[in-house]
């Protein structure tokens, strides 16, 4: 009875949520205005209180596309790029209003309803995956060694929190995935940080969040031991050379709604150099990547720190990226987080 007391109302806010969604539709992106962002921002309020955060979040993300960074409404409108995020936006809200409503149905109908393991759409909906359930459905992997790739820390203004994440690929397979602490602000004092890692986790159960890509990754308990040049050339042997079928597997991904924005992958390349203006990583077959930290800022810049680096570093080399749909150009662009060498992962985020 709880359960189904929680489904409906959850319903609701959906509902909620699909008018506000089509009313934004109607008045048009070029005439959002002071008002109407501070309604959307009460309205997003109240879907938090009805189970939905994930859809509460969205809604946030899209008014914060109207505003300056200290938080100021735009009044002499936004770029063209960033009337294209919007829309995206708003592609994102309606993906969220029809997988939820489909998934929240099923589970009126069916209170034993399992959890779907194939999408991320119960985290969307607010369910807090407990290390037992990913047991229980199977998304755990025994013996694993993990290697930290990147790391940072970064405050999150839709959901009100510090998220601490970490990016990590698994030796066995090649898997790059994600490591969440959220920290939100109300209970800062009772959640540890996280920070860096450079040695190789040995972990004896690795559960697996349900996830298109990176998906995210927790664990009971673990070991440590160093990390060593043949841990480094196995990281270099997972990673992709043909940065055409890269760009192919990205685009796929991307054609998802609820998918991550932004993927990481790691992308072998021959050399590092200036075309124009632009800074471009090129694989042993020609084809290039704009390097770029333009849209992603919750890390800190990274392209500028390559020109410190030594020569030999930035050739025949394997840097881990992060992909991000660049609005302006209608291209593919990728921010530099790490590159690993023979030698050692050099990091360029915090």
């Amino acid at each position: 009875a709880a359960l189904a007391k929680k489904v409906k109302v959850q319903l609701d806010g959906l509902e909620t949520l699909e008018k506000l969604t089509h009313e934004l539709v109607r008045i048009g992106i070029g005439n959002m205005n002071v008002k109407l962002s501070n309604q959307l921002g009460e309205q997003a309020k109240k879907l938090g209180d009805v189970y939905l955060p994930g859809a509460r979040a969205a809604l946030l993300t899209y008014t914060q596309l109207f505003q300056d960074d200290d938080g100021t409404f735009q009044e002499k409108g936004i770029s063209e790029a960033r009337c294209t995020e919007a829309l995206d936006q708003l592609t994102r809200l309606n993906a969220l209003i029809k997988q939820g409503r489909a998934y929240l149905t099923k589970q009126l109908e069916d209170p034993a309803l399992a959890l779907p393991t194939d999408s991320a759409i119960a985290a969307w909906l607010g369910h807090a995956w407990q290390l037992t359930e990913l047991k229980a459905v199977g998304l755990v992997e025994a013996d694993v060694e993990l290697v930290q790739l990147a790391f940072h820390s970064h405050f999150n203004e839709a959901r009100q929190e510090y998220i601490d994440s970490g990016l990590w690929m698994t030796l066995g397979t090649g898997a790059i995935r994600t490591t969440q602490t959220l920290r939100p602000i109300k209970a800062l004092k009772f959640i540890k940080s996280e920070d860096s890692f450079f040695q190789v986790a040995q972990i004896k159960e690795l559960c697996v969040y349900p996830g298109v890509v990176n998906p995210r990754i927790r664990w009971d308990a673990m070991t440590s031991r160093p990390l060593t040049p043949a841990d480094l050339k196995t990281i270099r042997k997972h990673a992709k050379a043909d940065v055409a079928s890269v760009i192919k597997d990205v685009k796929n991904i991307l054609k998802q709604p609820l998918a991550d924005r932004c993927p990481v992958v790691a992308v072998a390349f021959k050399t590092i150099g200036k075309v124009d203006d632009q800074l471009v990583l090129e694989d042993a077959s020609g084809q290039r990547l704009v390097l770029s930290d333009d849209g992603i800022a919750e890390e800190p810049p990274s392209v500028a720190l390559l020109s410190l680096l030594p020569q030999n570093v930035v050739a025949n080399q394997v840097m881990i990226v992060r992909f991000r749909h660049d609005m302006d150009t209608m291209q593919l662009r990728v921010k530099p987080l790490s590159i690993v060498t023979e030698k050692e992962i050099i990091r360029l985020t915090l």
